[in-house]
């Protein structure tokens, strides 16, 4: 159980995941991730972006949607998975010359982002007159029309994002066009484990086309929260080409020791793409 307790695997396509998988199957047992739930609740975790390890007492397991709800310090799974990437892009270089950019900044992940790199920005999106008052001074960007410099950001991290802008490949274009060469996107999703993801809903010249039922997610400054245009699947590696990034990845990662699981597929999916 150790062993296959702790794995980090980067796959290209989807074949290469196919492969994992089949070589893999306890990962996805559902007895197996409540084991390893249960040994975090037991052993607490290692928190890499605070060099810390952290008792069981501080780690806060609410039920067994795992990838949300293994918290510390407000930053759940999914989020954790996402901080160490940022590390492992901008590797040795200095806290206070790394330039990170992320779509939020409110939330606990933006914090602390905010409190070790000093030229991280962040910021909300909205439209209505009010919020954006009540928000005042914080950035207000659209993903899909940045309003920073080309080649100005080491890093862009997008945390459950992707799935309710209508147009990825445009977001990809505007992502890849603020990074640095060499720089990186950080990115979690619901991700659909196939060839294409799911499209719920698309934005045409008379407004919204509803394909499925309409979805929506919680979002932190809008309270009806935001609806779900596509759930992505392996097709975002191609538009992460073709938006001149060059390469991309899926990485899978599933750690007890740094308390990084999720329900159904054991392990979290990020994507990291550079430019």
């Amino acid at each position: 159980m150790a062993e296959a307790s702790e794995i980090r695997e980067e796959f290209a396509a989807l074949e290469e995941w196919q492969q994992f998988a089949a070589s893999h199957p306890a990962v996805f047992d559902p007895a197996f991730i409540d084991r390893v739930a249960d040994q975090i609740r037991a052993s607490g975790l290692y928190f890499a972006f605070g060099d810390e390890h952290v008792p069981p007492a501080s780690v806060a397991i609410d039920g067994d949607n795992y990838r949300e709800t293994i918290v510390y310090r407000g930053v759940n799974s999914r989020q954790r998975a996402v901080l160490e990437e940022i590390l492992r892009c901008l590797g040795d270089r200095h806290d206070h010359s790394c330039k990170i950019y992320s779509p939020e900044a409110f939330s606990a992940f933006a914090l602390l982002l905010r409190s070790r790199y000093p030229r991280f920005i962040g910021s909300e999106y909205t439209d209505d007159p009010k919020l954006l008052e009540a928000i005042y001074p914080v950035p207000i960007e659209n993903l899909l029309s940045l309003s920073f410099k080309s080649d100005s950001f080491h890093v862009v991290a997008v945390n459950d994002v992707f799935e309710h802008v209508p147009d990825i490949p445009r977001v990809l274009g505007e992502i890849a066009r603020i990074l640095e060469p060499g720089g990186s996107l950080v990115s979690t999703f619901p991700f659909h484990p196939a060839a294409a993801g799911i499209e719920k809903a698309r934005l045409t010249a008379h407004g919204i086309e509803y394909l499925t039922e309409p979805e929506y997610h919680g979002d932190p400054i809008n309270p009806g929260g935001a609806l779900v245009f596509k759930i992505p699947g392996w097709d975002i590696l191609d538009e992460c080409r073709a938006a001149r990034f060059s390469e991309a990845r899926m990485v899978y990662v599933l750690s007890q020791s740094r308390g990084i699981l999720a329900p159904q597929l054991g392990g979290v999916f990020v994507l990291v793409a550079r430019k």
